[in-house]
């Protein structure tokens, strides 16, 4: 419903509705645009705006829209080629793992700042978890330019995610080297 694309137009106001309409998908669909702008402290023009930026007719538009993803989303039965995903999760669904993962997440916790980086496709998903990131609140980069000059970064408090296929990419060796 929401793509890339779309999200990386988003200015601040959009950024709202998009995370209150995210979190409240289920209340969303049956508001009034008065409701929704209401509840966001915004006005209906700022609502219908976010709709036409979005590819909708209109309010009533995007209500259809958000009612069929939500429908889609609940009725969705898993194809049997995901068995490798359903594995992966019963593995990672133990306390052992969660053991493992708490000091990383303590790092995050902390961090002020994190960084991800990757090169060509593994650049578009370091950008990509950076928008994520931000829209959680945390402040975040996304960095696919292996010249960018990094030392620029405050590092004190930061944590950096190198993504690769390949984990062989010269470049991104380099910048990860530039990070320690």
């Amino acid at each position: 419903m929401f793509s890339y694309e779309q999200l990386e137009k988003y200015n601040e106001t959009d950024v709202e509705i998009y995370r209150y309409v995210i979190n409240n998908m289920d209340r969303v669909g049956y508001m009034s645009i008065r409701e929704l702008a209401h509840e966001l402290h915004v006005s209906t023009s700022t609502i219908l705006r976010f709709c036409l930026k979005n590819g909708f007719e209109g309010y009533r538009d995007f209500k259809r829209a958000l009612k069929s993803e939500q429908q889609q989303l609940t009725t969705y039965e898993p194809k049997s080629d995901v068995s490798e995903l359903a594995h992966f999760f019963a593995k990672t669904n133990s306390s052992a793992y969660e053991r493992k993962l708490m000091p990383a997440l303590t790092y995050l916790r902390r961090a002020t700042l994190v960084i991800f980086v990757g090169i060509g496709s593994s650049g578009s998903l370091a950008r990509y978890a950076a928008r994520c990131f931000t829209n959680a609140g945390k402040v975040a980069f996304g960095l696919e330019d292996s010249n960018y000059p990094v030392n620029t970064f405050e590092i004190h408090d930061t944590v950096v995610f190198a993504l690769s296929e390949s984990g062989e990419t010269p470049e991104l060796i380099a910048l990860v080297q530039h990070f320690q």
